[in-house]
């Protein structure tokens, strides 16, 4: 049941990330402006307007093939919200009720927690425009950056814990924490 509801949330925020629009140009040439300032010039721009992403259309005419008519990347994004709350609100009834075993696993619960946290940052609307258009804002980008990353490292623990895979699990943690030490 771990496993799956993992995998599903995994699941959820990649496809959010990968269905949102995103700029014709770098982030970084459009760093002077704000959210709010970018959104408006991207959508009034008449030599590269924001384009509608690829994959969302392609998403939507498959679901319009099913007849689902009220699925969109905005309900998406609502349901990624809803679930990194009901997430948070789980650590914090685990924080509570636990209290010092909580902190036996202070990596992994820290990386449970900075992912719902991301999570959150990146599916919140900040204005009209943002929601109107799905555009990410560029802090957005780097927190759902961050997020993903660490979803997917909570999935390979999920599968490591879950599966009780040995000698592999622990050839992974070694690994993964050699990484860490290097990066850092």
């Amino acid at each position: 049941l771990i496993l799956c509801t993992q995998a599903s949330f995994v699941f959820l925020y990649t496809g959010v990330a990968l269905a949102s629009p995103t700029p014709p140009r770098s982030y970084y040439d459009t760093a002077n402006y704000t959210c709010k300032q970018l959104c408006q010039m991207l959508t009034t721009d008449p030599n590269h307007p924001l384009p509608g992403n690829v994959i969302l259309r392609k998403i939507f005419q498959i679901l319009k093939f099913l007849l689902i008519k009220y699925f969109n990347l905005g309900f998406l994004r609502y349901v990624l919200l809803f679930f990194s709350c009901m997430a948070i609100l789980k650590e914090i009834f685990q924080l509570i009720s636990q209290r010092e075993k909580y902190f036996r696993d202070i990596f992994i619960n820290f990386l449970e927690v900075q992912t719902y946290t991301c999570a959150i940052l990146f599916s919140i609307d900040l204005n009209a425009c943002t929601q109107y258009t799905g555009l990410r804002c560029k802090w957005q980008w780097e927190s759902g950056a961050l997020g993903i990353a660490s979803v997917w490292t909570l999935l390979l623990f999920v599968v490591m814990y879950s599966l009780k895979i040995g000698k592999y699990g622990l050839l992974f943690v070694s690994v993964f924490l050699t990484f860490l030490k290097f990066c850092l």
